[in-house]
């Protein structure tokens, strides 16, 4: 290992060794003889040299103390160290700015300190070498995250007056990669490529690339629970794949968010979509939409006007406005149109909206191939023939087009295909041959 030797001035040095047998800095007071000085916890005592160039070597942390309080008057004494590492994980607060004086770079999977400026904050407190397990900001705490990850949150909360990073000893393991954060609800700009992966059934960052414009401000693994349109949309519970597509269709559009709930909060299953018209409008007419009931649910048919927006066949789940009078929201489920109008003259001039479901069921392909990797697969199915019902969280159906709804037209199976299976024999094939050749061909029951 290298080492490194360091005058020492008259009277009290200022230093705290830890150990018995051979002592280790564990402190450099601040404000003290030696503060601001090459020397950092962790460092190993090798030798003390005297003045006279009498040079002391293997002391023991208790005779060590000794000979520093018996020279204290020694204006040339020189301590000589082994530079080594603190272990354990130790904190340190970040000033602000962009620029904290180190260099993080990415080694063997891990983010290591690489280099460290003379003039850096930080020089007394981290030694090249560490890894940094840990960066806390007002908005993000990232553990275990990759050096790219760390730099760019560096970067984003330079004007942070709050933020910490936590070192470990490079021979110590990293704790597992986690995200925490309060919610987050983001602005995007009007573009073509975010440059984020979605995928899961909740929508998911799957990977965020170098020139995203949301580089620093989402990581993979945040989930998004809802999507806004300053037109008037609001997605609730896409699965990745359908956000991605809408994320596309209105890339030109200004006033968009994305909405990332705190880890931990529970997000519906369902595709929702919320649709808040105009005001004022006395009929459903008037707003331009066109309803059918079955008498039990209404349907859009046609839209115009501010609900051209809303896609063609949503059922309408309820109607939800806030009363003048008692700033209260109230929600109804009109199963005729007439009920529907009622409801709307009585809630001109108040804020309401429209929940839909069956907006997911628009953007379902015509058909798709999954093809499935070995062990189980994460999705639920019904019927005869077969219907895709669920697909959980991690499943490789995630990651494709296939959306709840579609049937199953073929099987394959090393080569051998079974058309139109039923539930039953679908499971079966799939189970009894978990690490075979296997891909499941789904379509959409409205278009074939």
């Amino acid at each position: 290992m290298a080492k490194i030797t360091v005058a020492l001035p008259e009277g009290k040095a200022g230093l705290v060794f830890s150990g018995s047998s051979t002592p280790i800095l564990s402190r450099v007071s601040y404000g003290g003889a030696m503060h601001g000085k090459s020397i950092k916890p962790g460092y190993i005592v090798d030798a003390l040299t005297l003045g006279s160039g009498k040079k002391f070597e293997g002391l023991s942390k208790v005779e060590l103390v000794n000979k520093l309080k018996e020279s204290a008057d020694d204006h040339n004494r020189k301590l000589t160290f082994t530079i080594a590492h603190k272990a354990g994980t130790h904190e340190v607060d970040l000033p602000s700015g962009d620029n904290v004086g180190i260099t993080i770079a990415e080694k063997k999977g891990k983010a290591i300190v690489t280099a460290i400026s003379h003039t850096s904050p930080l020089k007394n407190h981290v030694s090249r070498g560490h890894v940094v397990e840990n960066i806390s900001t007002e908005k993000f705490c990232l553990t275990g995250h990759s050096a790219d990850d760390i730099n760019q949150v560096l970067i984003n909360s330079a004007a942070e007056t709050t933020r910490k990073m936590t070192f470990k000893h490079p021979g110590e393991e990293l704790s597992e990669k986690a995200i925490d954060y309060e919610e987050v609800v983001l602005d995007l700009p009007a573009v073509q490529d975010l440059g984020i992966e979605l995928g899961g059934t909740i929508a998911t960052v799957l990977s965020v690339s170098n020139d995203s414009p949301l580089l620093g401000m989402v990581f993979p693994g945040m989930k998004i629970s809802a999507f806004r349109i300053e037109d008037g949309r609001e997605y609730h519970g896409l699965p990745g794949t359908l956000l991605y597509k809408i994320l596309q269709e209105t890339s030109d559009t200004e006033g968009r968010q994305l909405y990332f709930p705190s880890p931990g909060t529970e997000v519906g299953a369902d595709v929702t979509l919320k649709f808040y018209p105009q005001m004022i409008g006395l009929s459903s007419q008037e707003l331009g939409a066109t309803f059918e009931s079955d008498g039990e649910a209404l349907k859009l048919v046609d839209s115009m006007g501010s609900f051209d927006v809303v896609p063609k066949g949503v059922i309408l789940l309820d109607f939800s406005f806030k009363g003048a009078a008692t700033s209260e929201w109230k929600s109804f489920n009109p199963s005729s149109v007439e009920e529907l109008d009622a409801m709307l003259m009585d809630s001109s001039g108040c804020e309401r909206f429209f929940t839909f479901l069956g907006a997911g069921s628009t953007y379902m392909p015509d058909e798709c191939v999954v093809v499935c990797p070995p062990g189980k697969l994460g999705v639920v199915f019904k019927g005869n023939p077969a219907s895709l019902v669920t697909i959980k969280e991690g499943s490789p159906f995630g990651l494709s087009n296939a959306m709840p709804g579609m049937a199953v037209q073929s099987v394959t199976i090393d080569g051998r295909t079974t058309t139109n299976p039923g539930t039953k024999e679908l499971t079966k094939l799939l189970m009894s041959n978990p690490d075979a050749s296997r891909s499941v061909k789904l379509v959409n029951p409205e278009t074939n």
